[in-house]
């Protein structure tokens, strides 16, 4: 009989399980296409910054979502609003939620949240589209993402189809997901098992 070294054996199981995903984390799945770096950015004035996602396999829910952006201009930012839309594949509005403009910092490019609170189930496939509102006193600048294969962004309204990009890019805007147990699962959905 072969002796087996049960500290090799231990190491290689939780190695294997943690590559076939399953120890489970609990950390929040992120949905996007760029790389963290950002090759320019754009201010939208008619229109918003359009981005189309798919929800991976399972039971998801929509927690927040992230752009990458700078803001311009002589306002403090506390007389407008960013407005955050989250559409169906029809690019029909699901939910909507907004933040002021001094979220984004008047001087660095960074990471700007906006919170989806409640959590909203994540559909099958969904737009997001922020419409930073800019006008010439205060601008917001979204990153954008040109080491991207083909673009899934777009410029764009709730309701109306997005229109096309002039090159291949994507916006530098990020979803956030909760997995959801089957108990989260039924209670967003209205399916509360009655007491």
């Amino acid at each position: 009989m072969c002796p087996i070294n049960i500290r090799y054996y231990l190491l290689f199981a939780t190695l294997a399980l943690a590559l076939s995903g399953c120890t489970d984390s609990g950390k929040p799945k992120l949905l996007m296409y760029d790389d963290g770096k950002m090759e320019n950015k754009f201010c939208l004035y008619d229109k918003g910054h359009a981005i189309h996602f798919s929800k991976p396999a399972g039971n998801w829910a929509i927690k927040g979502v992230r752009f990458f952006a700078v803001r311009q201009g002589s306002s403090a930012g506390v007389d407008k609003r960013i407005m955050m839309t989250i559409c169906d594949s029809a690019v029909q509005p699901i939910s909507e939620y907004s933040a002021l403009h001094n979220l984004v910092d008047a001087n660095i490019e960074k990471w700007c949240p906006i919170n989806v609170n409640p959590p909203i189930l994540c559909p099958d496939d969904f737009w997001v589209i922020i419409d930073t509102n800019s006008s010439k006193d205060s601008q917001i600048f979204i990153g954008i993402d040109t080491n991207v294969r083909a673009s899934h962004s777009g410029k764009g309204n709730p309701g109306e189809t997005p229109a096309e990009l002039e090159s291949v890019y994507d916006w530098m805007i990020r979803v956030e997901l909760q997995k959801l147990t089957k108990e989260e699962l039924d209670e967003l959905v209205g399916n509360k098992p009655a007491e």
